[in-house]
């Protein structure tokens, strides 16, 4: 428990915070080879996690006992910080920066923050770390810093401006955190600088992160940059997170670099209009959509560096000129309905039958797209040989006991399902009066992309929503489940070339989302660190 008291001091002190502070030189600090910035506003957080009640949380309730049971000095000193949040030696006000990047193939991270009282902050460091480990420390100043004596290294180091704390994951030496350190007091170049940080940081909501291409190289199997089509490692992304009373948005924006802008401008990859006109052979009713509408030749070389395309292709082994030069761009996948199906296995089968069966949910999809020709669909309809049954007007492949896939091609739409009736309507040209132009979505599904989940358990069948809980990856306790029927949808969708938007919706705004989200990890850290307080006091 006492390692968290540090943390448990912050979140104790943020729910009166009332004003800004006016330092920036802690940002200024920044370099500007950086690959990756968070930013945290702890003064929008404490307000919309509603600490201004913060023992409505069982665990600040814990830690309020713990303190009250604390050394008289740490708790004097915290009751002096919650009446005066603004004379903390660490100024708690303003933003939060976390930022890093990679020095010798290893990850650096610092968390930097502003310094209100330097002597106010090495005062209440000293009471904590008398509280907490039973020592007194002092300290040594070098290079216009100060660090703890005895552990004089760059993990812990601060000035009159600002506080940081660096850390590199295993196995990074001493000598290169050392390295960073001396290069970060330098200051010779600082990201502020940079015209996309600047952006960034005009905009920021709750939560948020600027990063560059170099970062998202952490995640890519690519190894030789010389495969890649365009290099995004000068450009940069921002996305910006906000706790709403109805709903979690966020928005990301991508700043190309000059030259990128430019063959990027070459290449638009979404498209401005879409002909949605298949949309009719589409069911009104849904529960999840994905829609776009894009150029296929220039998605396919933009996105190339990332794998996403052209790796789905060949695992295919799929002829994706044959796609580029068959596809319109435009296409929708959803969603509409669930099926029960009998599934046993035959490892299981020591007796009947029937004690082994398990019922399956089986959703019922649509995905088709606009096409310039056959081409592609003779193409695809090629690569299963022998496994394809000719139907007349549409095709079959089996892929299990209870499943198979249906292919068709009418007025230039290439139409995939796994409903028999669905196919054969499309292929007859059956067009149902209540389709999917009608339906709430549509108008959403005319962006260069759209997606949509429907999370309102309440909307599926039952049998659907009791398979989906007792399935689910992890357990669905009743407090999870609570949580989850809180939110009603998740939206997504491009609304440009360079911006994208979504949102997580609930059904009610009694308290913000922020509060419904700690409430619920409260909740439920409660329950498994000691189930027998809530059930107890339910009782």
């Amino acid at each position: 428990m006492k390692k968290i008291l540090n943390f448990i001091l912050l979140a104790l002190i943020m729910f009166q915070l009332l004003s800004c502070s006016n330092n920036k030189d802690y940002v200024e600090m920044i370099p500007a080879d950086i690959d990756f910035v968070i930013q945290i506003n702890p003064k929008s957080i404490a307000k919309k996690g509603n600490f201004e009640n913060i023992e409505q949380y069982n665990l600040a309730k814990l830690a309020l006992t713990e303190i009250n049971n604390a050394d008289p000095a740490l708790k004097e000193m915290i009751s002096l910080i919650k009446k005066s949040p603004t004379d903390a030696g660490v100024d708690i006000i303003s933003p939060i920066y976390i930022f890093g990047k990679k020095l010798n193939n290893k990850l650096i991270v610092t968390l930097a923050m502003n310094m209100n009282d330097k002597s106010e902050f090495e005062a209440q460091l000293k009471t904590i770390y008398k509280s907490v480990y039973k020592q007194d420390i002092s300290f040594v100043d070098e290079n216009n810093y100060t660090f703890i004596k005895g552990n004089k290294k760059p993990y812990l180091a601060w000035n009159k401006k600002q506080f940081m704390f660096i850390a590199g994951e295993y196995g990074t030496p001493t000598s290169d955190l050392n390295s960073f350190f001396e290069d970060l007091i330098k200051n010779e170049n600082s990201l502020i600088d940079n015209i996309s940080f600047a952006d960034f940081l005009k905009n920021t909501q709750d939560v948020n992160i600027w990063y560059t291409g170099n970062f998202t190289k952490y995640f890519s199997n690519k190894t030789n940059p010389s495969e890649n089509n365009l290099d995004f490692s000068k450009s940069a992304w921002a996305t910006y997170l906000s706790f709403n009373d109805d709903n979690i948005s966020f928005t990301q924006k991508f700043h190309p670099d000059p030259a990128t802008k430019i063959e990027l401008e070459k290449r638009p990859m979404w498209k401005s209009k879409i002909n949605t006109d298949f949309y009719k052979y589409f069911p009104e009713r849904s529960y999840a959509n994905i829609s776009i509408g894009a150029y296929p030749a220039n998605t396919r070389y933009i996105l190339n560096n990332k794998n996403i395309i052209s790796d789905f292709l060949n695992e295919y082994t799929i002829d994706y000129t044959i796609l580029e030069n068959s596809f319109e761009g435009e296409a929708l996948f959803s969603i509409y309905d669930f099926e029960s199906a009998k599934s046993f296995s035959v490892n299981d089968y020591f007796g009947k039958k029937e004690t082994f069966e398990k019922t399956i949910i089986i959703p019922q999809f649509i995905l088709a797209g606009r096409m310039k020709n056959k081409d592609f669909y003779n193409h695809f309809i090629s690569n299963f040989g022998k496994g394809i049954v000719s139907h007349g007007n549409y095709h079959s492949l089996k892929i299990n006991t209870n499943q198979s896939i249906y292919f068709s091609f009418n007025n230039n739409i290439m139409f995939v399902t796994n409903n028999q009736i669905q196919v054969n309507n499309f292929a007859l040209n059956r067009v149902s009066k209540n389709n999917f132009i009608q339906s709430p979505f549509s108008s959403g599904a005319k962006n260069s992309m759209f997606a949509n989940v429907n999370l309102n358990l309440e909307d599926y069948p039952n049998d659907v929503k009791n398979y989906f809980i007792k399935n689910s990856p992890i357990p669905i306790t009743n407090e999870m489940e609570k949580f989850i029927s809180q939110f009603s949808k998740i939206e997504f969708k491009v609304t440009d070339e360079y911006t994208k938007t979504g949102n997580l919706q609930l059904k009610k705004s009694d308290v913000n989302s922020l509060e419904t989200i700690l409430l619920f990890l409260d909740q439920t850290y409660s329950v498994y660190s000691n189930p027998g307080i809530l059930s107890n006091g339910s009782n």
